[in-house]
């Protein structure tokens, strides 16, 4: 059953009690930040996970590569490691 006064009462004693949560609008530069932030982090875990499989793949086709170049991502695995690998 629906009750105005009641729902005036509960919404006045909330208001008092200092429990209700206020909306907060943010302007554009704020929610356009947040939205660089969070692709941000969605491209690290993307390039995480393209690290990873670039590893899995050096592993199968040059096992050594890995122990030589610990950074598969570095200037040294690019300039030394890629340069001497044939091509087909």
């Amino acid at each position: 059953m629906k009750n105005d006064k009641k729902d005036a009462k509960r919404i006045a004693k909330l208001a008092l009690s200092g429990d209700i949560k206020v909306s907060v609008i943010y302007d554009d530069f704020i929610v356009n930040l947040q939205c660089l932030s969070r692709e941000y982090y969605n491209l690290i875990d993307n390039r995480s996970e393209y690290v990873n499989k670039l590893k899995q793949h050096l592993h199968v086709v040059f096992p050594g590569f890995l122990k030589v170049f610990s950074d598969v991502t570095g200037k040294a695995a690019f300039e030394r490691g890629f340069e001497t690998i044939p091509d087909s």
